[in-house]
């Protein structure tokens, strides 16, 4: 087991790795964000990983701005020079509750009547974890994984 820390670029040692899941680099400003996944993605190149695996959004994201740092990150991954896979994860659960709101004796969300999904992060996780098992598959170009086990379509 090794200890990585992306703030600490002499941390990042992925020398014997052969795929890199990378996971966003948690909450903090975007141009933090973007050094962070820039520090790993710097490592990856140095130590010679083979192939790139990024958990980013469902869509591209031009029209959310929240999420400059992978639309960034995605470029970055895109033009590094490792083959990579870049994973369209839908919104976690787990955070759906966060939005929503009691409007008297009935919950509202955000999304006002529209539909919408929410996958499962366990699920996600097994996803990226069967992707970096055989990253070769839908390398180069966005994979959408459905909530099921093993269906995928690029």
């Amino acid at each position: 087991m090794r200890r990585l820390d992306f703030d600490d670029r002499s941390s990042l040692d992925l020398a014997g790795v052969s795929t890199l899941v990378l996971i966003s680099a948690g909450y903090a400003e975007d141009d933090q964000v973007i050094a962070r996944h820039t520090a790993a993605l710097d490592a990856a190149v140095r130590d010679g990983v083979r192939h790139v695996v990024y958990t980013s959004l469902t869509g591209a994201g031009d029209h959310l701005g929240f999420a400059l740092a992978h639309r960034a990150t995605e470029r970055l991954v895109r033009t590094c020079g490792v083959p990579w896979t870049i994973l369209r994860n839908g919104l976690y659960a787990e955070l759906f509750g966060g939005l929503l709101t009691w409007a008297g004796d009935r919950v509202e969300s955000a999304f006002g009547d529209g539909a919408m999904a929410a996958v499962a992060r366990a699920d996600l996780a097994e996803a990226a974890a069967i992707i970096a098992a055989d990253p070769a598959q839908p390398a180069g170009r966005p994979t959408i994984w459905s909530a099921r086990r093993s269906r995928h379509r690029r």
